[in-house]
């Protein structure tokens, strides 16, 4: 009878560490399940950063591709403009030739 006795008080007390185990595991599982959720959050905002510096980044680059194209259009403007000068001054200087001669 006291080896029954003795048996049962084992089980007993291996019941009450298995129910602390138990206790500790949930309580582990449950910081676990709220470190998961800060982690999940932190990681939205990193996503949402990097999706707005992404559409900055095209922004800037399409503002960039907008100010190269009217900077050559302004250069073959200025050249366009530069042989028209030089064609005006060949006729001026052709028509003092011409009237010079006529005179």
């Amino acid at each position: 009878m006291q080896e029954t006795e003795g048996v049962f008080q084992d089980i007993v007390v291996e019941t009450e560490v298995v129910a602390l185990e138990t206790a500790r595991a949930y309580g582990l599982a449950e910081e676990i399940g709220k470190s998961m959720t800060t982690l999940v959050a932190a990681v939205d905002v990193m996503m949402a950063v990097t999706k707005n510096n992404k559409e900055a980044t095209e922004t800037i680059s399409a503002s960039s591709e907008e100010q190269l194209a009217t900077f050559e259009e302004f250069s073959h403007i200025t050249k366009d403009l530069k042989t028209l000068t030089e064609a005006l001054g060949r006729k001026i200087d052709q028509i003092k030739e011409d009237s010079s001669t006529r005179g």
